[in-house]
């Protein structure tokens, strides 16, 4: 009869959690890009003065 041998896992426990984490967060920030796609601005500032006022502009 053959013995069976058990093998070791290949990442720690906490190791397959983390990455589980940083796939679900990847996921839920390209649904949260596409959900508020639409509801962006057309016209972005790109630069601010000395005030924080903006005085440049860049149009998709």
């Amino acid at each position: 009869m053959k013995e069976i041998t058990k093998v070791a896992p290949q990442y720690p426990v906490y190791k397959v959690i983390l990455e589980i984490i940083s796939g679900v967060a990847i996921v839920v920030s390209i649904g949260l890009l596409l959900k508020y796609y639409s509801i962006l601005l057309d016209i972005i500032p790109i630069h601010f003065n000395d005030l924080g006022t903006a005085d440049g502009y860049s149009t998709s």
